[in-house]
């Protein structure tokens, strides 16, 4: 999985919602050009399976279940995005939120 100029190698990324659709489109885009990619979803099975795909194919990936929605899980988030990037300081490369989240009449609903 390289990318002819591989401008992102030695950067990690944190991608949520990278379960399905953009948020997979955008793991997968970014390992292809050299990040190191933290994949977070809420659904577990799925986000395990984008991260795979993307190690198969030569990248780093690894899987996080992640609700967006807990400050408790953010937190823990960013502590497997430091340890990703062999740091022990907090640098964020890349951050993608790819989900999309509406409050209706008090009730989250994901789109």
């Amino acid at each position: 999985m390289e990318s002819p100029d591989n401008r992102l190698q030695g950067r990690v990324a944190l991608v949520s919602g990278a379960a399905s659709g953009i948020g997979a489109a955008c793991a997968n885009k970014l390992a292809s050009a050299g990040a190191a990619v933290l994949v977070t979803d809420i659904d577990a099975q799925q986000g395990a399976q984008v991260a795979e795909a993307i190690c198969a194919a030569g990248g780093r990936a690894t899987f996080f279940q992640h609700d967006v929605t807990d400050e408790t899980q953010w937190e823990q988030a960013v502590a497997r995005m430091m340890v990703a990037g062999e740091t022990r300081r907090a640098h964020f490369k890349v951050v993608v939120g790819a989900e999309v989240q509406l409050l209706k009449h008090g009730q989250q609903q994901q789109v």
